[in-house]
């Protein structure tokens, strides 16, 4: 499902077919479950959600399935692969130490050096241009977030939770802004500072692999030992 959100030029047959075959069982799933609620509503975001769609004016039934998918994925891909990605870089550099001493620079330091989203993509709504370069109303840019956060005047190869936090657009900007932001800084926070505590001494165990994607950027495997 991860390769889908990858730009059509870096797309195939091959990655996306599997990748519509998932989105479909992605809405048919919530789209059962949904139903579900309506049935059965509870106390949970779902619900809400399905109450909105239900008052014709927010959300159509469309709407609220693919929100629903982009919840799952934005909430549970993009987490999963900052802790893996920050897990990597501090195994590489020096260890669990600074995960255990600040666990929040640390996870902006991740955030910046080794970002979960790669790009982003942006539609002009009308004829501008950047630089020198013309974009037509309705065209497509493609937004490096990986490149923006790698600052050639700030060392930006280097892997330091002692630099200044927060110099990055790992969750975008503006009105875009990533709206579980604040979510995915705890969850990674949490997770650093205890395999800190409970796993001091652990070590890379092997090669780790890359999933073969480009928006979504995270691994297939992280083999360690302690």
């Amino acid at each position: 499902m991860a390769r889908a959100l990858d730009p059509p030029f870096l797309q195939s047959p091959e990655t996306v077919e599997p990748a519509v075959r998932a989105r479909q069982s992605f809405i048919a799933y919530f789209r059962e479950l949904a139903a579900k609620r309506r049935r059965e509503p509870g106390e949970d975001l779902l619900s809400a959600l399905v109450a909105v769609s239900d008052a014709g004016d927010v959300l159509s039934e469309g709407e609220l399935l693919v929100t629903l998918t982009l919840l799952l994925i934005a909430g549970h891909e993009t987490t999963t692969n900052l802790i893996g990605n920050g897990v990597l870089a501090l195994l590489r550099h020096d260890g669990l130490g600074p995960a255990a001493a600040a666990p929040d620079r640390v996870v902006e330091e991740v955030l910046r050096y080794d970002s979960p989203v790669q790009l982003t993509s942006r539609t002009a709504v009308r004829d501008t241009t950047l630089g020198a370069l013309p974009v037509p109303a309705g065209s497509q840019a493609i937004v490096l977030i990986g490149a923006a956060n790698r600052d050639p005047a700030s060392g930006p190869e280097a892997f330091d939770p002692a630099r200044a936090p927060g110099k990055h657009l790992a969750f975008g900007q503006g009105i875009h802004f990533c709206l579980g932001a604040p979510l995915a800084r705890l969850e990674a926070r949490v997770v650093f500072r205890e395999l800190a505590r409970r796993r001091p001494d652990l070590a890379l165990n092997g090669t780790p692999a890359w999933n073969p994607t480009t928006t979504l950027r995270g691994l297939a495997t992280l083999p360690v030992r302690s």
